[in-house]
């Protein structure tokens, strides 16, 4: 997904979020979908 894509409440937090928090947002919102586990 592109950040163009991003709007409204998406792309005003992804302004004010580091790439690192934005990574575990999207980690933690995935939980209960093995088919998207993360590579540690």
């Amino acid at each position: 997904m592109k950040k163009s894509d991003l709007k409204g409440a998406s792309k005003s937090m992804e302004k004010s979020m580091t790439e690192k928090e934005l990574d575990e947002l999207a980690s933690t919102s995935r939980k209960g979908k093995p088919e998207h586990k993360s590579k540690d």
